[in-house]
């Protein structure tokens, strides 16, 4: 389900919150999974890092970006939902109370994994580089040692016997 029936329409304040409450639950229900998604990908993500599989990585981030873009609109397609939030919530049954606070408590719970993992795996790559720098310096360093012990050049000659 893609929630795009959903997407950017306020729920008017004439409208029955149960209905509105419904349509709040799939809205949860789509970031939930969104970021179920995103949460496996960080998986691979670390995976292709540690591998130095660059080709994997720039291929699980453009997968990321897609999720991430689809979590950006769920959350404004949430956000008029905001402001009635309290009323949305009593509109629901007890047990759809409980399984959407539930549901929003493990939505924050993966949003901190992913920042996590995202942050170990902008370090990890932030290291890498400093060492492929590194790398190149020394790459750098070692031909100016190779061209100064290196094979002396022709010797030019020094006196010219222009009378033959």
């Amino acid at each position: 389900m893609t929630g795009r029936a959903d997407q950017h329409s306020a729920p008017p304040p004439h409208e029955d919150p149960a209905r509105c409450a419904a349509r709040l639950v799939r809205l949860v229900e789509r970031q939930h999974g969104r970021f179920v998604a995103l949460d496996a990908l960080s998986e691979r993500q670390r995976a292709a890092i540690d591998a130095g599989d660059a080709d994997a990585l720039l291929t699980v981030l453009g997968e990321r970006q897609t999720i991430v873009d689809d979590i950006t609109a769920a959350g404004e397609e949430m956000a008029p939902f905001n402001a009635r939030w309290d009323e949305l919530v009593q509109a629901l049954s007890s047990p759809d109370r409980a399984a959407l606070a539930a549901r929003v408590a493990e939505l924050q719970r993966l949003s901190l994994r992913v920042a996590d993992a995202d942050e170990r795996d902008r370090v990890a790559l932030e290291s890498r580089r400093a060492s492929l720098v590194d790398d190149i310096a020394g790459v750098v360093k070692s031909r100016g040692a190779i061209a100064a012990y290196g094979p002396a050049r022709p010797a030019q000659p020094r006196f010219h016997d222009r009378e033959g």
